[in-house]
């Protein structure tokens, strides 16, 4: 499969066509950051401003070219048609058809799934933990936690420490001053220039979970969601989504033969309960594996569901209940894990195993320290290598890490790909797909990829560099 074409080797037609797709992405941006405003006007219970973010909306519709906002399909589930004399000469939407499609806005805004209790639910409940940690000697006392210990080449079985910690974390522990700590942690982050000094500071640590522990795990669960919801009646069953992931020659919108099947493989797989060991790679507060646990837990309820009903497959068999999913071990990787291991991860292994989600038994937590800028093989890698290979995982899980690491992570994860076993699932998630188009460029002799962000259903939009949100991709191997 050859990589995306550089802008000075397209032609001009091609260039033109880039073009239109980026306008296109942008009104999509304009469209979805009014929903979320009329989103939080609901939530908030303010109809003023409400009724006025509506009006906004409904005049970028109107002043909308259907091409533009073809098939847009956004949080609030907004249907504009885009034919049958919906349109009027000019090419724009006419008002009757803006009223239809806002008129079911609220009832899909207002909607809240299980698993988003679920996360929220245990976010406060670890946010109440740092609420109430005066110093340090006080978090290890108050958390009950049993996570192990920390497995690094360093100091082997050594218990994780927060050594070089600030002696200001244990005066100042406001919400503002871990903010202000966060703020700063994230900034060399989104820059790739960090060191692992910048992690003693736990301040830093507890802001960071405050400000992104909720929104990844819901990200993760919303993504692997996509895998169980049927397709869009708009989306078309067409043999041009056969072609490369990568492709921006073919429009509309389109969801391919190839496509269904890597859809239907992966589920079969999650909802056959064969979800047994989990790895975290670049872990941090271990946002990733409560996302997870919250979607295997609401599937244990979805007895009458199945993939091929969901994709309305022409499948004669009967569908079959769902099995009991429980995940008998998560496996936690991270090159800085003795700092988040002691200040966020072992309080929210307590709080999980106190919660709905503990099955038959303890939510099982090993944390280990991992470089991704190295290779797999390298010695300094070899205690978390030997526990993946003993686990022999089923779905390895990747946020924000790959565009963090400046494409450093090539060689770590070509030798990870290799050694899982054939049908583990990848998750990758980043803030744009940049690095995700070299994961498919490297990998696709080895993995079947499936987006499950903005792009999922208009292959001629996955091409971009842009997405409606966080850039999403799943693989499962061959």
């Amino acid at each position: 499969m050859s990589g995306k074409r550089p802008n000075k080797l397209l032609t001009a037609e091609e260039k033109e066509e880039k073009r239109k797709l980026k306008k296109k992405l942008k009104t999509h941006r304009k469209i979805k950051k009014l929903e979320t405003r009329i989103r939080h006007a609901i939530s908030r219970k303010d109809p003023e401003y409400e009724e006025k973010t509506r009006q906004e909306l409904n005049a970028l519709l109107k002043d909308t070219t259907v091409q533009e906002i073809e098939n847009h399909v956004g949080d609030c589930a907004i249907g504009i048609g885009t034919g049958d004399g919906n349109a009027n000469a000019n090419g724009k939407i006419d008002d009757n058809d803006v009223c239809d499609g806002l008129s079911g806005i609220t009832n899909s805004l207002s909607s809240n799934s299980d698993a988003k209790n679920i996360i929220l639910d245990i976010s406060k409940k670890l946010f109440i933990l740092f609420s109430e940690t005066d110093d340090d000697t006080k978090m290890n006392t108050d958390t009950k936690s049993d996570l192990g210990n920390v497995k690094t080449k360093h100091n082997g079985t050594g218990t994780s420490t927060s050594a070089g910690t600030n002696a200001k974390d244990d005066i100042d522990c406001s919400k503002e001053h871990q903010t202000k700590c966060a703020v700063k942690l994230l900034r060399n982050m989104t820059k790739g220039k960090i060191d692992r000094s910048m992690f003693e500071n736990k301040a830093a640590l507890i802001g960071y979970t405050r400000q992104k522990f909720f929104e990844r795990a819901m990200l993760l669960n919303s993504s692997m969601e996509k895998l169980q919801q049927p397709i869009p009646i708009n989306v078309r069953n067409t043999e041009q989504s056969e072609g490369d992931p990568n492709s921006m020659s073919s429009g509309g919108v389109d969801f391919g033969t190839k496509q269904m099947e890597i859809k239907e493989r992966m589920c079969d797989k999650i909802q056959s309960g064969q979800i047994y060991k989990a790895c975290s790679i670049g872990c941090g507060p271990g946002n990733d594996a409560l996302g997870l646990l919250a979607f295997l837990y609401n599937l244990k309820d979805q007895n009458k569901s199945t993939c091929t009903a969901a994709m309305q497959s022409s499948h004669s068999e009967s569908p079959s209940p769902n099995k009991a999913v429980a995940l008998d071990e998560i496996i936690l990787m991270d090159w800085t894990i003795e700092q988040w291991n002691s200040a966020i991860l072992k309080p929210l292994s307590h709080v999980l195993n106190e919660s709905e989600l503990k099955s038959h038994s303890e939510i099982t937590m090993n944390p280990y320290f991992c470089d991704v800028t190295k290779a797999f093989n390298d010695e300094e890698n070899k205690a978390a290598r030997e526990a993946i290979d003993a686990a022999s995982c089923d779905i390895y899980l990747t946020s924000y890490l790959l565009s963090e690491t400046n494409g450093k992570w090539e060689s770590f994860f070509g030798g990870l790909i290799d050694s899982a076993k054939t049908e583990s699932i990848f998750y990758f998630a980043d803030p744009t797909p940049w690095q995700l188009h070299r994961l498919i460029e490297l990998f696709s002799s080895h993995l079947d990829f499936l987006w499950l962000d903005s792009s999922m259903y208009e292959l001629s939009m996955q091409g971009l560099n842009g997405r409606l949100g966080p850039a999403v991709l799943a693989a499962i191997k061959r």
